[in-house]
């Protein structure tokens, strides 16, 4: 047999039963040669073969790729990586591309080949490939700023598109000081915009309010109308997650304007959705519906059937809000239809969700359950982990209410892990929020006010102050109560739990930072 630590052995052994045709076989002993030394370009050439052999273009690219990143001088790994893209499913795309930089003299330096085609892999959706790729480039390396500012972005790109948000994160910052040193002002602005979009989505509202406002301020120096509307947009998004609904109105109210005078009916209908979706956050019902109706219409005038999905769960959670539970329920089964004829499984949960909370607010706790549970089929169907938490939030409130507090709590414990694996500070602090409730329930009193003390600090961390105030006044209760009156404290607690579920929206509110509705996991 062969000595097991022998790399070169295991490399040639790879060539000879490539040679044999039996590929799978040359692949296993080009992986094994890769581990024993990473360090050996021949490995990653050997796994290339095989994998092309294989008809594994997309793998065998990256590689090869990581092979240049190790001997970015090696010619045999280049041919082979160029070899291969030509034999790859992307040839129609790459041949131009790479006839143009043979006209150029640019076909054998390894770095642009490598991030040109990583960016082509990654237009085609192969994101983790795409990685494998331009981390190989940016290893291999370029003097060229521009060049290693653009592998920075489609980096980015591919990261966020695989949820890996930290990582996507540290690019775009990347991307963003590349741009500043160049002084490309639109480059500076899409970068401000994509950090904005990334911290929006961990709930990092502050950050995100910074970006927005360079996003915004270099785009009127600009004059640049789209990127202008795309960043009062978001200011509008950020402003109503924190609870700053006048600038929330103003923000949309003008990103509304630009839209009109830009003629674009589809940013005009979403607009007026989140102009309608401030106004149900402010409480302000019949604004929020005469908008929400204009959304419809307009979402009807356009074909968007998500815009009209959109106007429904907003309409279903206005009427909700105004206790208006019968055409509450006749919105959201509309909903339910449009979502099952377009099959789309997020807008079902959705529907369901809403059913759910209309249920269990005409006192339906069994109803709302199974809507509930439907609703959790839906996101594990779709493999949404947001969907999947707000899902677990929602019943994790029906079990509550129906008594079942140990099953609640182990809801809320998977919802904050989900929480935990998103790095979503809004979302984790509703964990806590809902575990504090389920903990007091039970009779688990410290417990209970250590839960709540702990979504306090996580809102005061995010800026969010309406949440905060509204926690802050939930502990000074429990304090209160557990200092006062520990005798009573078992009436207290169903007195105060029941209304505190059928009265507090917030505490339902799993909004992912999309401004569309106030109401949970609509």
């Amino acid at each position: 047999g062969l000595n097991p630590s022998n790399y070169v052995l295991y490399g040639n052994r790879s060539a000879a039963y490539c040679r044999l045709a039996k590929y799978s076989s040359s692949l296993q002993d080009a992986i094994k040669a890769r581990e024993l030394n990473p360090q050996w370009p021949k490995a990653y050439y050997r796994q290339g073969i095989a994998l092309q052999c294989l008809g594994r273009h997309i793998d065998a690219l990256a590689a090869f790729a990581s092979g240049i990143a190790q001997d970015n001088k090696s010619p045999q790994l280049l041919a082979g990586f160029v070899e291969t893209a030509m034999k790859s499913p992307l040839r129609a795309t790459l041949e131009p591309i790479y006839r143009q930089l043979q006209a150029m003299q640019l076909d054998k330096s390894p770095f642009i080949i490598t991030s040109v085609v990583g960016q082509e892999v990654l237009a085609a959706g192969h994101f983790a490939a795409a990685v494998v790729i331009l981390e190989s480039s940016l290893r291999i390396g370029t003097c060229s700023l521009k060049l290693r500012g653009s592998v920075y972005s489609a980096l980015s790109t591919c990261y966020w598109a695989l949820n890996e948000v930290d990582k996507a994160i540290k690019y775009m910052q990347q991307d963003l000081q590349v741009a500043k040193s160049l002084g490309d002002q639109i480059g500076e602005c899409r970068a401000h915009e994509n950090l904005g979009a990334a911290y929006f989505s961990k709930g990092w509202y502050k950050e995100a309010l910074a970006s927005h406002r360079y996003q915004l301020v270099l785009a009127m120096k600009g004059k640049d109308t789209d990127q202008a509307a795309s960043a009062l947009t978001s200011l509008g998004h950020v402003y109503n997650a924190i609870g700053d609904y006048p600038n929330a109105l103003a923000s949309h109210k003008q990103c509304l304007q630009l839209m009109r005078q830009m003629g674009d009916k589809v940013g005009e209908t979403k607009e007026v959705g989140n102009v309608g979706a401030v106004y149900l956050a402010m409480n302000d019902y019949e604004r929020a519906i005469k908008c929400h109706l204009e959304h419809l219409n307009l979402a009807k005038l356009s074909g968007s059937k998500l815009e009209e999905a959109k106007a429904y769960a907003n309409l279903g959670s206005c009427y909700h809000y105004k206790k208006s539970n019968q055409q509450s329920i006749q919105y959201y089964e509309n909903l339910l239809k449009l979502a099952q004829e377009v099959g789309d499984k997020s807008i079902e949960a959705r529907a369901y969700s809403g059913l759910g909370h209309a249920a269990r607010c005409i006192g339906d706790y069994r109803q709302a359950k199974r809507w509930h549970e439907r609703q959790l089929e839906m996101a594990l169907f779709t493999k949404d982990k947001v969907a999947e938490a707000k899902a677990l939030l929602n019943l994790g409130v029906i079990f509550d209410l129906l008594g079942d507090f140990e099953d609640a709590i182990k809801l809320h414990f998977a919802h904050m892990k989900i929480a935990q694996q998103l790095g979503d500070s809004s979302l984790l602090a509703k964990s806590y929020g809902n575990l504090g409730q389920s903990y007091w329930n039970l009779g688990e009193y410290d417990e209970a006010v250590k839960c709540y003390k702990e979504e306090v600090s996580i809102f005061r961390d995010i800026g969010d102050k309406n949440a905060e105030a509204e926690s802050l006044e939930k502990v000074n209760y429990f304090v209160k109560l557990l200092n006062t009156n520990k005798n009573n404290l078992i009436l207290e607690k169903c007195t105060y739990s029941k209304s505190y579920f059928k009265s507090n929206g917030r505490h339902n509110i799993v909004s992912r930072h999309k401004p569309l509705r106030k109401y949970s996991s609509i």
